[in-house]
């Protein structure tokens, strides 16, 4: 895990309004838990798109069996799962059936 820079401290003449920095206790806390969220994920990234290339590679091995679209869409369902590879720069999509589309994307 990536170490967090010490907090500089700030200068003993810097003081008053206009001069001395805003502090806000709740937001660093908040950012401090968001950096060690995101520096978690980031580590995550590298095993992630090991298994996306894995996945992307035997779905098309085996799309002999499974069949293309007439789009080029290599389309491979398990359990409640929906496994669709488009053609090109593969654009992997893996969607669970069984949850409620978000109206946001």
């Amino acid at each position: 895990m990536a170490k967090q820079k010490k907090k500089q401290p700030d200068l003993p003449e810097m003081t008053g309004p206009g001069v001395a920095p805003v502090r806000v206790a709740s937001i660093e806390k908040l950012a401090d838990a968001y950096i060690a969220a995101r520096d978690k994920r980031m580590e995550m990234t590298p095993q992630e798109v090991a298994a996306k290339t894995k996945l992307i590679e035997a779905l098309r091995d085996n799309s002999d069996k499974i069949g293309v679209g007439e789009d080029g869409v290599i389309t491979y369902r398990y359990d409640s799962l929906v496994i669709t590879l488009a053609p090109g720069k593969a654009k992997l999509k893996v969607r669970d059936e069984t949850e409620q589309p978000n109206e946001e994307e």
